[in-house]
């Protein structure tokens, strides 16, 4: 019974322990390989249904909570995986030095700073001596971070324009993958995507025009998840927020508002698909057309309430909301016209 205890590896040394990391609840955590210094890194990733702000690490023998915290700078968002390294403690400096412990990180989600979580159950052992991540070549390896300018934040950004964003990566090496997702950052719901692999450049734009349907997302954030040619290295980074308006003039030709009486809404058509991509449906009984303000910021929509009485409904085109209505002197309006002056 002991001999098959020793060979299935149960009393056996440096086989003893399999190496893994159980991921507990909202977070995932998988891949761990140790050296003999204690780094651990493992791939990491969060399902808490919002991005996360990870400003600290730990790496403690025990799953008790840790009472400090190695500072961090990373941001994590849903569905994605990213490579970070812990600092944990060996009894000795050797190959095959085992381990067992707990992985925690300090963050910050949405508004709420300093939240504390186990991430997983670490079993390990260290397997080599080099600095993870290695370049191969005997040198010392950097990890990349990577930074972005040229978003637009803080701003408002009229639906139908083209908005950009662009990363710099420092440290890591070559090629690189870029991996853009704009996110509602209320929601975590993902906007627009564009993957560029591949590439020997440190800089990298991501454009994308917004609609009206954006409208709806506000605010809207950047997101990048790069990964280096050392294929477990990842880092990610956010922009600040930017709001999305349906713009100050709708006369331009981008939108075209249509009164439909049958469905007693205001239905909005983007002219560049000649898609439905908006309607207003509160306040209206019978619309029958629709005029705008000579600066566009407003919308008179003659509204027959089934013909009996009537009024004249106002909508605001940033916000594609009724805003007021004017009621009286009304007995079935069809029509309505801006003088010239």
């Amino acid at each position: 019974m002991i001999f098959g205890l020793y060979y299935t590896g149960i009393f056996n040394g440096t086989g003893a322990l399999s190496t893994s990391c159980i991921s507990q609840s909202g977070f995932l955590c998988s891949n761990p390989i140790m050296n003999t210094t204690g780094n651990v890194m493992v791939n990491l990733g969060e399902a808490l249904g919002v991005p996360i702000s990870i400003t600290g690490t730990a790496c403690v023998n025990s799953t008790n909570a840790p009472s400090a915290f190695v500072s961090a700078s990373t941001n994590v968002v849903q569905g994605q995986k990213i490579s970070m390294t812990f600092q944990c403690s060996l009894s000795s400096n050797v190959i095959g030095t085992q381990f067992t412990g707990s992985l925690w990180v300090q963050y910050t989600k949405g508004s709420a700073t300093g939240q504390v979580s186990q991430i997983g159950t670490l079993t390990a052992k260290a397997s080599t001596s080099n600095s993870l991540g290695s370049s191969g070549g005997g040198g010392s390896y950097v990890s990349p971070t990577v930074s972005l300018s040229s978003c637009p934040s803080p701003a408002s950004v009229t639906s139908g324009a083209a908005v950009s964003c662009t990363a710099t990566v420092s440290g890591g090496t070559s090629s690189y993958t870029y991996n853009w997702i704009v996110v509602n950052s209320i929601t975590n719901a993902i906007v627009a995507t564009q993957l560029y692999a591949g590439v020997s450049l440190t800089t990298n734009t991501f454009s994308y025009t917004t609609s009206l349907s954006d409208v709806s997302n506000s605010p809207e954030a950047f997101n990048v998840i790069v990964t280096d040619a050392h294929p477990t290295t990842v880092n990610s980074a956010y922009s600040g927020t930017f709001a999305i308006t349906s713009g100050s003039s709708p006369v331009g030709g981008s939108y075209v508002y249509v009164a439909n009486d049958g469905a007693n809404n205001v239905v909005i058509i983007n002219t560049a698909t000649n898609t439905v991509v908006n309607a207003i449906t509160s306040g209206f009984s019978g619309p029958w057309a629709v005029a705008f303000s000579h600066d566009g910021t407003y919308a008179y929509v003659p509204n027959c309430l089934a013909c009996n009485g009537g009024n004249v409904v106002i909508i605001n085109t940033a916000t594609n909301t009724v805003v007021g209505a004017i009621t009286s002197g009304f007995n079935g309006p069809f029509g309505v016209a801006f003088s010239t002056t």
